[in-house]
């Protein structure tokens, strides 16, 4: 009918206007701020609160990507690996430096 609104007159409107047209019970703004909230508080529980938690500092951050590229070099070193590679698929070197 004529007095039934339009969607794009619902779309233009402010939030809280927009939810007393469509005639819901509750204002669409209560409801959004408390989805904000409960998103924030679940982040929060999941993650620790950021505020109060400090980051991991630099040097820690150094040390412990330095322990795991050690244990992949360590193994690379023992196992050759990458010789065995290159002796399974000797084009690979031949074609990379084609391509160079």
């Amino acid at each position: 009918g004529p007095g039934k609104p339009t969607l794009r007159d619902l779309w233009d409107r402010p939030r809280g206007d927009a939810a007393h047209a469509v005639g819901a019970a509750v204002p669409l703004t209560s409801v959004r701020t408390h989805l904000e909230s409960a998103h924030h508080w679940e982040m929060q529980r999941i993650f620790g609160d950021p505020m109060s938690v400090t980051p991991p500092s630099a040097k820690h951050l150094f040390y412990s990507c330095g322990v795991i590229e050690g244990i992949f070099l360590s193994v690379n070193i023992g196992t050759m690996s990458p010789l065995i590679f290159e002796m399974l698929m000797p084009y690979h070197l031949k074609y990379t430096g084609l391509i160079v």
